[in-house]
């Protein structure tokens, strides 16, 4: 197939442009700047590129004539943020027979209330982001003119950034924190809890989704780890890693932080994400290779570890 993908060379385009080569696809990366994918491969000498600036073209009506223009047999969108860059999308593919895949949120769900989130859970999102992400889904998957998939992962995680940290913000020192063994407070006593996906295994899920698109086709799928993992497990887990213990902070834990961060975490404590992946195992044969911690401390341990 001829695929066009959309956002090649972030955390998850750097790993599935390689794969889709190796899987003897034609692929050509849209991407809006020159920066280097994370992950070098041999694949990458076989990758065709096309640079363009999404937002302009978007604002000009234009960004989807030029993904159309490319005669894709599936486009794979990975940066697509506004219902109305996927409504010009759509209406650029309308005829040309190509399947369109889209990178989801498992934030379009909502806050969880109890049991893990599978794809038949109403939507109820919080926050903008969630809120536009919840209204491609809907965009794409209610219409039938343009074969749509939409893939929701969990909190993304791998080898070259830091991934969400225990205290539900991005703050990399909380990780030297657990290190040094020094307290940390935890937002809510740090029952809430986060479902990694390591962006290989999310990777994987789109290569089974483009090569299935008689099953794929106006589905969703959520891609996660296992197993969430809490805040509390977390940082215990980093703790160890180095030979310490985790130890909470006294007093109420949004006296460390900035407000920025306070919210920050809010928002997650708020989403206590879990979802359930039963629907991509079952459908496409899709399985994590990854667990939600060896997924964030792959990223941890590479980045905290010495360099020479």
């Amino acid at each position: 197939m001829r695929i066009v993908l959309i956002g090649g060379t972030g955390h998850i385009g750097s790993y599935l442009a390689p794969l889709l080569v190796q899987a003897g696809h034609d692929v050509v990366v849209v991407t809006r700047g020159h920066s280097a994918p994370y992950y070098a491969d041999p694949a990458w000498d076989k990758v065709a590129w096309r640079h363009a600036d999404r937002d302009a073209l978007d604002q000009a009506g234009a960004f989807g004539a030029l993904v159309a223009g490319l005669r894709p047999d599936a486009v794979i969108d990975l940066v697509c943020f506004m219902p109305d860059s996927a409504r010009q999308m759509l209406a650029a593919l309308h005829g040309s027979g190509a399947h369109l895949l889209h990178c989801g949120s498992v934030w379009a769900y909502g806050p969880r209330g109890g049991a893990p989130h599978d794809e038949t859970a109403p939507r109820r999102p919080y926050g903008v982001y969630a809120e536009w992400k919840a209204q491609i889904e809907a965009l794409l998957l209610e219409q039938d003119a343009v074969d749509a998939t939409v893939i929701h992962p969990g909190q993304i995680a791998g080898r070259w950034w830091w991934p969400v940290n225990p205290a539900a913000n991005l703050h990399a020192g909380v990780f030297a924190q657990l290190a040094r063994g020094e307290p940390l407070a935890l937002p809510e006593g740090g029952k809430a809890t986060l479902h990694f996906a390591h962006a290989s295994d999310i990777a994987e899920a789109f290569v089974r989704a483009v090569e299935a698109r008689g099953i794929a086709a106006g589905q969703a799928f959520n891609v996660a780890s296992p197993q969430p993992v809490s805040l509390r497990d977390y940082a215990q887990e980093v703790a160890t890693w180095h030979g310490t213990h985790w130890q909470s902070a006294p007093g109420d834990w949004r006296q460390y932080y900035s407000p920025q961060d306070v919210q920050f975490a809010e928002y997650f404590v708020k989403y206590n994400t879990a979802c359930d992946c039963g629907k991509a195992q079952r459908l496409l044969g899709w399985r994590a290779a990854y667990d939600g911690l060896e997924a964030a401390g792959e990223g941890i341990l590479h980045l905290l570890a010495p360099r020479a």
